[in-house]
């Protein structure tokens, strides 16, 4: 069939031919967006580029072995077990971030809301961002806690109106914070690692003494290699059989 017989076919049919080629569209156009769906969700995206290789521990949870006492708690992880899955040997490297809301002081005075994330320094091997300028802060300031931070570009701009500010200052709701770094932003879309200010974490955060796994913390983990993923789920459920 060449293309003037098409055309003819296309004229005489209309209504068939109008719902063949919005059908063949939507088609193509449903699947185009599972498609970036998925990839946005799975692939290796700036700074996610590790995706591959990571592992995620988000929660945990305590039940009181006493009966009757109906005791059960469900929460994010403490520092404490990321210390023991950090000596697993799939894990190269592990991060334990603590997400929150904070508000930056705008030169006018206003106040601005921001998504702060408290974590230590493995968290910039983990998620690979790019420093327009300066630096991240270093196990010594994390140790010190040192009123220091890393902000992204946006937030930079919003506050002094360009990205060049380290050495500045960045006020939040009751703190001061001098700026080391200022890092390309990154999109909404990854969960993960979207953040506007990150400060170096104290690990002396809430932990119940009573369940001294749970905390404030979600775990990532790279792996040394992809393939390892089921290995460490083995061992991690291995050691908790032994703390239960």
């Amino acid at each position: 069939m060449n293309i003037k017989q098409f055309l003819v076919l296309l004229r005489q049919q209309r209504l068939f031919s109008g719902i063949y080629i919005l059908c063949t569209a939507l088609s193509v156009a449903f699947t185009m967006t599972l498609f970036l769906v998925l990839y946005i969700k799975f692939g290796p995206i700036y700074p996610e580029e590790n995706r591959p290789r990571m592992a995620i521990l988000g929660s945990t949870s305590y039940v009181s072995n006493k009966p009757g006492s109906g005791e059960c708690w469900g929460s994010c992880v403490s520092s404490a077990l990321g210390d023991s899955i950090r000596r697993m040997p799939e894990v190269e490297c592990l991060t334990c971030v603590k997400a929150s809301g904070d508000h930056v002081l705008l030169p006018d005075g206003s106040y601005t809301a921001v998504k702060c994330v408290d974590t230590d320094t493995d968290y910039w091997r983990v998620f690979r961002f790019r420093f327009l300028f300066g630096r991240p802060f270093n196990e010594t300031e994390c140790k010190s806690k040192s009123h220091v931070c890393v902000v992204s570009a946006s937030l930079a701009r919003k506050v002094y109106g360009h990205t060049d500010v380290v050495g500045r200052e960045l006020t939040t709701d009751n703190q001061t914070w001098q700026i080391l770094g200022v890092v390309e932003e990154a999109s909404c879309a990854m969960s993960s690692s979207y953040a506007h200010l990150w400060k170096p974490v104290s690990f002396e955060e809430y932990t119940h003494s009573r369940a001294p796994y749970i905390g404030d913390f979600r775990l990532y983990m790279l792996l040394r290699k992809t393939s390892d993923i089921d290995a460490l789920r083995q061992r991690v459920a291995r050691m908790e059989e032994r703390i239960n």
